[in-house]
Order: C-alpha cells, then structure tokens, then sequence
C-alpha cells in the first residue's frame, strides 16, 4: 500500500512539473526552477526518483567556472554517441532546477542518462538523491562573497557532497590544488589537466588559492596556465600536483584554439580549430573529452562533438546586429572576467566593449569583486575599446573601477540600460567592428531576451532544445 501510495504521488508531481514548465515557457519565461519545486511539496523525494529511473545513470559537473560549458560538451558528446540523454542546457542548477529538468526530459523520452550542471553551494544537498556514476570538478574561485563565502566555504561544501556519494568515481581537475585536494585513497578517482605550448610566456600564480590546501604553506610553481591553475607543489608537505590521466595539449590559442586531448594511451580528440576561445576553454574541452572517457563513450564522438561545439548560452555567444558581430560573455567573478579580458587582448581587435554589472541575489549583492579584476594589466586592450561603455544597475561602480585602472574618465561613457548601450553604439560603430558586451547574470538573462525578439536569437531554455533531447 504504501509503495502504490509513493508511485501515485511520484507520477502527479512528476506530471505538475511537465504541465507547469510547458506553462511558463508558453507565458515567455523559462520555466526552470519554480516547476520542479512546485514538483517537490508533492513529493520531496522527486528528485531521487527521477535520478533513480535513468538508465545508465548520470555526470554531474561543478566547479566555480566552466559548468554550463564542460556539462554542454559533455551533453552533446553523449547525443554524438547515440544516447537520449537529459541536460539542464538552461543552467538551472540548484534543486528546483534539477528537477524541472529532468522531468521535462523524462516525458520527451530522454530515460538512458543525465548530464547535470549543478551548483557548487547545492551539491551537498542533490549528490545523496542523483548518485551520479561520475562528479566533475572544474575549478575554485573566489564567487559571490555574500552567497557562496571565502573559497574555502566552497571547496568544504562540493567535498561534503562527494562524501555522500563513496560509490561515485571523482575526475578531477589536478592543475587547481583546492580542487585535487578532495581525492581520497578510498575511492576511484581520475585527474585532466592542460599542457600549454612550448615557449608559452612564464606567469605568476594569482588569486585566493595559492596555499597549500593540505597545510596552508605557499605552493611553488614551475608553470601557471592562468589564475592559480598549473603544476604546483608543497615544499612543506609533500603535497603536489598529481599526473594527469588525461591531458589536453595547447597548439595555438586565441580566436580559434588547436588542441590535442589524449587519455589512456590514446588521443581522444585532435582540434584544429576549436571555436571556444580562450585557455578556459580549453580546460572545459579538456574536461568534457575525459568524463567521456571515463563513462566509457567512444572517443569519435568526442571528437565530432568538440569540432562542432559553439558557445553556450552567453558564454562569448555570437550573433551579428546591424552588420556587426556581437558578442555576449558572462563575467561574475575576478578570475572569469581576468579570462575573458585575457582573450580580447589575444585578438588584437576588440572594437566597442560595454559592460553591464548588476548586483540582483542571483548576480551577488556585494561587488567589491570588481576591484579584484586586473584592469591594469590590459591597458592596450582598454585604450583601443573605443567606445567604452559602463551599464547596468552599479554602471557608476563600474565606471569608477575603469577610472582607477587608469582609462581616461572622458572616454567612459554611462548608460544604465544595456540594451540601450548596445543599440547606441551599433548606430554610430565604423561598417563591420565587433562589439563585446560583458554582463553579470541578471544583465545577460535580461538582454538576452529582449535581444531576442529584435534578432531572433533561441531563447536560453531553448538552446539545449534544439539539438534534440
């Protein structure tokens, strides 16, 4: 009795998300978390069942940067290798999110597997109901203060998750130190990393993760591939990098990346010219080939997938505007918005570059982060983005900050309305220059889909939709 009465409530939760998802989206919202924990008060253990019911299981991927493009990859690989698979594509990763995900998915017969994004603050809390076959860690930064805590709060948190789950098997990223910290000798674990090219520039490690997590001693390098991230050790303790089983080496980085992945033995992916810029991305490809490698998925399809990828939902996502190619790239911490920065200056060109920063909950309330991104050491980039826009909510903020890295105050220009900022610098930019607009969360999702109807652009819960389930 009580069995049937578990079922029946499963199956009208399970039917109210799918009903109020379908609801929302045709209301013009996404429809991503409030299903899913509507969903939840019918039935807490939804999310257990739904997790439970897969197939062949699921890969959660989290980290501070790099979930929503690794767990894209990661997604379209397993479709490249014949699996009807579920992907929160629209990067609801708390609970609710999960949830509506995996309930949408499931009524368009996407049973076999999952590919999860879930945030870093929520895997303590979702591990004990998805047990996962495989966790992904990307990286540690600093992010969002007043939610998340100093980085350690954060590391504390992923690492209780996986200790939830002993059974699931751990790949790591062994080139960020907090993150290959959370290996233990009881349990199957695998380790990726970047190898960047011969003669690369030497560069000093940056950021909060510079100590050795084990014993709080300074960590020497022998390279950084960027931020804190490179082969590092402890003098004091021992604690080291550790050999990576898999390893993504860098031919050439900028605009276009070549890149070749080998795992095993065995090169999983040879890229000539991988469309996601920046070392970042590298690192998020590199990822995506070794979960797939450790889920024991061809590596033709990794290959395919990889060759074919373009960037996720604002992450340097492209569209063309009046004759200029626009970019859209999220920035909501020091370490990201050092990368992106990073990858304009590798370009040559950055033509008009506006930034929106809000300080909404989901953005971050405080943004005393802004004076940890290193301006100052970009200062070309900034005298040849011309115009130079601060918007958004703190668009003053941001102006100040540019000031003090030392661009001419004349030259900054304010406008608090982002879609205001981009249509007035499209209506006076030369025939053809680029334009880049870097926004926190709430000011993406919000141009995003008001640049929608005016560009046709697919709506953000659409993206992963449009590839198939």
């Amino acid at each position: 009795m009580r069995r049937a009465t578990e079922r029946l409530r499963f199956a009208l939760a399970w039917r109210l998300v799918v009903a109020a998802g379908r609801l929302a989206r045709l209301a013009g919202h996404g429809g991503s978390s409030f299903p899913g924990l509507l969903g939840r008060r019918l039935d807490p253990r939804l999310l257990e069942h739904l997790a439970g019911e897969l197939e062949q299981g699921s890969a959660v991927v989290t980290g501070t940067n790099g979930k929503t493009t690794t767990a894209t990859l990661l997604a379209e690989i397993g479709r490249q290798a014949g699996l009807r698979l579920a992907h929160n594509a629209a990067g609801a990763n708390l609970v609710g999110g999960l949830i509506t995900s995996l309930a949408g998915q499931r009524a368009e017969g996407a049973r076999q597997f999952a590919v999860l994004e879930v945030d870093e603050a929520t895997v303590a809390r979702a591990m004990p109901a998805v047990r996962p076959r495989l966790i992904v860690v990307t990286n540690f930064f600093r992010d969002q203060l007043d939610r998340y805590g100093e980085l350690l709060g954060a590391v504390g948190r992923v690492a209780e998750g996986i200790r939830a789950v002993p059974e699931t098997e751990l790949l790591l990223n062994a080139d960020d130190p907090h993150v290959a910290s959370l290996a233990r000798g009881d349990r199957k674990v695998r380790f990726y990393a970047l190898k960047l090219p011969p003669g690369a520039a030497a560069r000093k490690p940056t950021g909060d993760a510079v100590l050795c997590p084990r014993c709080g001693h300074p960590l020497a390098y022998r390279s950084v591939t960027f931020a804190h991230l490179g082969d590092y050790a402890c003098s004091a303790c021992g604690f080291r990098r550790p050999a990576p089983d898999a390893e993504g080496e860098v031919l050439r980085s900028g605009r276009e990346t070549a890149l070749r992945i080998r795992a095993g033995g065995r090169q999983l992916a040879s890229l000539v010219r991988f469309q996601l810029p920046g070392l970042y991305n590298a690192y998020n490809a590199v990822a995506a080939a070794a979960a797939a490698w450790s889920l024991g998925w061809p590596a033709e399809a990794a290959a395919r997938a990889l060759a074919e990828a373009t960037p996720a939902f604002g992450r340097m996502e492209r569209f063309v505007a009046q004759g200029h190619p626009v970019r859209l790239a999220l920035v909501k911490n020091p370490a990201g918005f050092d990368a992106v920065l990073e990858t304009l200056a590798a370009e040559g060109e950055p033509g008009a570059l506006i930034v929106a920063v809000n300080d909404l909950e989901a953005d971050g309330r405080d943004v005393s982060w802004l004076w940890d991104v290193r301006f100052e050491d970009f200062p070309e980039l900034l005298a040849r983005s011309e115009p130079l826009v601060a918007s958004g909510l703190r668009a003053e903020d941001m102006a100040l900050r540019l000031a003090l890295a030392g661009v001419e105050r004349e030259r900054i220009e304010l406008e608090a309305d982002p879609e205001r900022a981009l249509q007035a610098v499209l209506a006076r930019l030369p025939g053809g220059r680029a334009v880049t607009v870097c926004l926190t969360y709430t000011a993406l999702l919000d141009l995003h889909r008001r640049l929608a109807r005016r560009y046709a652009l697919p709506a953000f819960w659409e993206r992963g939709a449009r590839r198939g389930a």
